[in-house]
This record gives C-alpha cells, structure tokens and sequence, in this order.
C-alpha cells in the first residue's frame, strides 16, 4: 500500500512517502524539526501520530514510544509504523500486513532513518530505499529522502501501482522566510507521482520575473498593462451583449441575458495567468476622452521561430468612435516593433463586417475561411482568418510606449 522513509540529518527531519491512494501527504507524515519524524500506514491510525510525538517529547525513544502505542492498540497487527527520534530511530509491522512488509531502521551520530513499506513488489524495495539514503550523504535531507522514494518506486514500490506523493522537511532557519519549511509538497492524484514530486522539489523557490510590459498611448487611447485589478471593469463589460454574440462566446441570443459562467475571482486567476506569460501581452482599453475602461487587445500565441503572433479585441458599447482601430494600430507597432513579428494573424466571423472591414484598413489580407466555426441559435456562421504582415504594413506613428 505504501512505502515512507523518515530520516534526520543535522537539524534537518523530514518524511517521504509514496503509495497507491489519493491524499498520502494528509495522513501519513509528521515532522517537528528537532523532535521527531513519523509515519503511520497500513490501515492508518493518524492517533499514532499524536501519542508519538508526545511520547517522544517527555524523552521516550522512539522504539519504546512505538512499543507503548502499538501494546495499546487491539488492532496493532495491521498497523505499520516509523519513528525518528533526537536518540534513536525505530520501525514496526504487524504480523497481519499485507505482504511483502516489513522495514528497516539505523540512527548514527547526527543521521537516523527508518524505512517501511506494505504491500511491495518485494524486499528489494526497501534495500533500494535504504541504498540511495546512503549513497547520497553528501546531499541536503531533502533530496536524499527524494532519491531514496525514487529508489523505491523503480524498485517496484507498491505492487498495486502509484497515486500520490509527498515530501515534508524541516531544519530550523531554513526555508521561506527562515520560518524552518523546507519542504511541504503533496503530489494528491497523478499517474507519476514520485516524479510529480521530484518536478515541484525542483521549481525554484522564487517565481521568474515577469515578462515586461509596456503601456502604450495614442490620440484616442491608451492600453495598459491588464493585471486582476481590472478583473471587476472586465467582468462588467463582459455582460455587453454585443461582446457576447461578435466575439462568439455564446451558441444562443437567449445566452446573451444570462449570467456569465466566471466569476470576477475566475477572471482574475486567467488574468494572473496571462500577466505571467511571456507570449502574450494583454491590455485594457481606456478611452482619453472619458477615462473609462472600454475593452480589451491582446497580442498572443507569440512563436519566436516564425516571428508571428496572433491578435484578439473587444470593445464594449463604444463603436464608431475610431477606438479600435488606434488600439490595434498601437498592437500592431508592439508586434512589429518590440516583438520583431513578420506576421500578425487574427480571426473574424462573418457576422460582424464592421470589424472586417476595419482589420481591412488597417493591412490585414484575408487568407481564408474556416466554415461552420460558430453555431449561433439554428445558424451556422463562418470565421475568415486575417494576417497582416510586417512588408504590408506602414501605420501611422501613434503616441508614445513606456
């Protein structure tokens, strides 16, 4: 069912553990940086963990902390149990788990480990496990408990298969902010979850920079960097109908009275996604002349070997005014200009001509159709692809960047 490795190395404790069901990391581990490391599996009792640890901090080893609990529990057959304390380390398995079972334990000056697993291809599991702890001294506690899990995982591991995964460390001093978490991950659901752990223990602890964004200024607009501060403005003039039925994000005109099926919080997770991504650059649209947010452009799909991108833009109740075309020519001088694009690419549907006919003006050529692209009520309506390339396009210079 599962195998785990509880370990200290300095002031660093920490758990690994792998297994066949959901949610492993919510059930199995404890560590208390300076006290003790455990886990509870085959037939979990999380009550282990408690009397434990408690055990283990009036100053009881951890082979009679786990003695005195295991003498208390009626079903302590099926229980299979590793302790890591400041003196020793310990591991037991009842004689009714499922095979193959059984553990292995050693504690040496500033190290201590114990090893357990149920339900194994077989004891090679555990060798494994105990193998790569070792080979690995040289290494932080963190990645030796990693290679001793990725160990046992291409030793067999669970004989049933694999589903979650979690890794918990702590050393005083360390980690975020000095508060001692080096590591906290939990791997709940997934085809590879030892992997899946490996991959997050990698991740670096500080996001990377975010991709640079420039807002853009011209006679009529100005586009600034969208972030989830605008995810209310958007939400907002996402209810306008007319959005709705051109952009084709409805199948019916009855949908257009609905409520949208985000919520503000859903827009602003897509937002922060956005704003993280460094092939699109998104803006809002505000209008000089009434300061008000009107829409929003959104240059994406940036491909730096074939230098092209694609373009998308909504303007709410605010039409004939001329703002969508500066907006798109600001676009289009950040796509050829800052980008280095040769080409810019977009989609219109045959239902909205204005657009077209704007897109037009601007450079775009129309490459072709996609047919049937959009059903809307009992009607079929086509998309016609547009690109405008960098040797077609000579726009006006509008306004400034910064």
């Amino acid at each position: 069912m599962t195998f785990s490795i509880c370990a200290r190395h300095d002031d660093a404790w920490g758990v690994a553990v792998a297994t066949r069901v959901p949610r492993v990391g919510a059930i199995v581990p404890r560590v208390i940086a300076g006290q003790c490391a455990l886990a509870t599996q085959s037939h979990a009792r999380m009550a282990y963990l408690d009397e434990l640890s408690a055990a283990i901090a009036e100053g009881t080893s951890a082979a009679e902390a786990i003695r005195r609990a295991t003498a208390a529990d009626p079903d302590h057959g099926l229980r299979q149990l590793g302790a890591v304390s400041p003196t020793d380390a310990a591991t037991f398995t009842g004689d009714a788990c499922m095979a193959w079972a059984g553990g292995v334990a050693h504690a040496d000056g500033e190290t201590a480990y114990a090893i357990q697993g149920n339900i194994l291809t077989g004891p090679d599991v555990v060798a494994a496990m105990e193998r790569a702890f070792l080979d690995t001294a040289a290494e932080p506690l963190e990645r030796r408990l990693l290679a001793a899990l990725l160990a046992g995982d291409a030793a067999g591991g669970d004989s049933r298969g694999r589903q979650s995964a979690a890794l918990v460390v702590h050393s005083p001093g360390l980690g975020y902010d000095g508060y001692g978490v080096v590591a906290d991950l939990r791997v709940d659901d997934h085809e590879d979850p030892v992997s899946e752990l490996a991959r997050l223990l990698d991740l670096p602890d500080e996001p990377p920079p975010l991709p640079e964004q420039h807002t853009l200024t011209g006679l009529l607009v100005t586009l600034e960097p969208l972030d989830r501060s605008y995810a209310a403005t958007m939400h907002d003039l996402l209810h306008d109908e007319e959005v709705g039925l051109l952009t084709g994000s409805v199948h019916s005109r009855a949908a257009l009275h609905e409520p949208l099926p985000w919520s503000v919080r859903d827009l602003a997770v897509v937002l922060d996604r956005w704003r993280r991504d460094p092939t699109r650059h998104a803006w809002a649209i505000r209008e000089l002349a009434t300061g008000d947010v009107v829409g929003e452009i959104v240059l994406m799909d940036k491909h730096e070997g074939n230098r092209s991108c694609g373009l998308r833009l909504w303007i709410a109740g605010a039409t004939g005014r001329g703002l969508g075309r500066e907006a798109i020519s600001l676009a289009l001088h950040h796509a050829f200009g800052t980008w280095g694009c040769e080409r810019v690419e977009l989609e219109v549907y045959d239902h909205n001509p204005r657009a077209r006919h704007v897109y037009e003006a601007l450079g775009f050529v129309h490459e072709g159709t996609r047919r049937r692209a959009l059903r809307l009520d009992d009607t079929w309506i086509d998309a016609h692809v547009m690109a405008v390339l960098t040797d077609d396009w000579s726009g006006p210079s509008l306004g400034s960047a910064s």
